[in-house]
């Protein structure tokens, strides 16, 4: 063998023992999650404990009162919208909490909401709710004025098709509607325009399976995770609709809101457990609420707010629970 392959096939296996030697660290930094995010940022630690801030509500006025809260979204300005499922309506509070406007309750025909349990911010301008058991979506402006609402959508056959019973929603930037149905355990995809994208999902638990989904969120790197709530855990799927891994199995049992703050650490209240577990980008379990003393009574719906603070629906106790994630440098 002359000197010139030699060189060459010596280069070869430097090579090739760079590349493994690569592929084994970048396994071990995504953990056994489906490999999210590769790690998170040293310049932005994880949480170290959670505190709590206050509580708002069950008393609103004098003579209105929170009943049963389950989900919590913001607009632009940080105004406060709450699905008070107990009183059949939506709210809206300002930065100080005092009641702006409700939407629901009282009112009649096609405004009538029954069973409003999630609600999801269109890019801080419309606001979408779920109105379970009248199977739909209403639409509103993010000043609470009705716009319209959809129980059907285009699957492509020329016929309208009925959306499942749902139970929690995301709106992607783009404007894809996903849709968690519990009675189809599944997650259905949209477009803007209700026409049929695809769907996640299917009843069981093996391999991209889910029973009774709840919450919905979407990572910076697109892909979806969806609180399985029966099975425990939280299933990831890519932006092919591709099963990429599960977690939170060994520190869940009923998980139903999921929340991402801006450095990618992930949130998932569970109604059972009466806690906020948090977890790294790629699925590593970090901390629960529990753990510091933070005692919650069923929350379901979470969110965070323009100032990083983890709004939490609590069920249980007619309130809305204000956490503060504490980082140490």
């Amino acid at each position: 063998m002359d000197r010139f392959d030699l060189s060459s096939s010596l280069l070869i296996k430097i090579a090739v023992v760079i590349a493994v030697f690569t592929s084994l660290l970048l396994t071990a930094c995504a953990g056994s999650s489906g490999s999210l995010r590769i790690a998170d940022s040293i310049e932005h630690p994880p949480p170290t404990y959670i505190e709590l801030l206050e509580f708002v509500g069950p008393e609103l006025t004098e003579t209105d009162n929170l009943r049963a809260p389950v989900d919590v979204d913001f607009d632009l300005n940080g105004n406060l919208f709450i699905c008070d499922l107990g009183n059949s309506r939506v709210i809206k509070l300002d930065e100080m909490y005092n009641l702006v406007k409700e939407v629901g309750g009282i009112s009649v025909g096609i405004e009538k909401l029954i069973s409003p349990i999630a609600i999801a911010s269109g890019n801080g301008l419309t606001m979408y709710i779920a109105d379970s058991q009248r199977r739909r979506l209403v639409r509103y402006d993010r000043d609470l004025n009705y716009v319209d609402y959809f129980a059907q959508y285009n699957d492509g056959s020329g016929s309208p098709v009925n959306i499942g019973q749902p139970q929690n929603l995301y709106i992607a930037q783009t404007g894809e509607i996903y849709i968690s149905e519990a009675d189809k355990n599944r997650i259905l995809i949209l477009d803007a325009l209700f026409n049929y994208q695809s769907e996640v999902g299917g009843f069981g638990y093996g391999i991209g399976e889910v029973s009774s989904p709840q919450g919905l969120a979407k990572n910076e790197s697109d892909k979806l995770l969806v609180a399985d709530s029966d099975n425990g855990r939280i299933v990831v799927y890519n932006e092919l609709g591709q099963f990429m891994g599960e977690f939170g199995t060994e520190h869940l049992r009923n998980p139903i809101g999921i929340a991402i703050d801006q450095w990618g650490y992930i949130y998932v209240s569970d109604s059972v457990l009466g806690s906020i577990a948090v977890f790294s980008s790629d699925g590593q379990f970090l901390l629960d609420s529990a753990e510091y003393g933070v005692a919650l009574d069923q929350p379901t719906g979470i969110a965070f707010s323009p100032d990083d603070k983890l709004y939490v629906a609590d069920r249980g106790s007619n309130r809305i629970a204000i956490l503060k994630p504490i980082r140490q440098n």
